[in-house]
C-alpha cells in the first residue's frame, strides 16, 4: 500500500492511480466491514472522472478481471459513473 500511495504521489498517472485503488480494493477486502473506505472511493471517483475526460482507458489499464472486481467494489461503495 504504501508503494503504491508513494508512486501515485510521486507521479500521479494513470497507472499509479490503478495500482493505488486496487490496493485499497485488497484493503478493503482484507479488513471487511472494518475499512472505512473513504480513500477507495476518492481514488474510484478519480478513475471515473478520467475515463470521463477520455484520458483513462479502464477497458485496457488493467487486467480485465481485476477491473471488473474494482468496478463492483466501489460499486458497492456507491462509486460509479454517475456519482463521480
Amino acid at each position: 500500500m504504501e508503494s503504491a500511495q508513494s508512486t501515485y504521489a510521486e507521479h500521479g498517472d494513470n497507472a499509479a492511480l490503478y495500482r493505488l485503488t486496487l490496493a485499497h480494493c485488497r484493503k478493503a477486502y482484507l479488513l471487511g466491514d472494518n475499512y472505512d473506505g473513504t480513500e477507495l472511493c476518492a481514488c474510484g471517483r478519480e478513475l471515473y472522472r478520467r475515463a470521463k475526460a477520455g484520458t483513462l482507458d479502464l477497458t485496457t489499464i488493467g487486467d480485465t478481471d481485476d477491473t471488473a472486481a474494482m468496478l463492483a467494489l466501489l460499486r458497492s461503495y456507491g462509486v460509479t459513473p454517475a456519482t463521480s
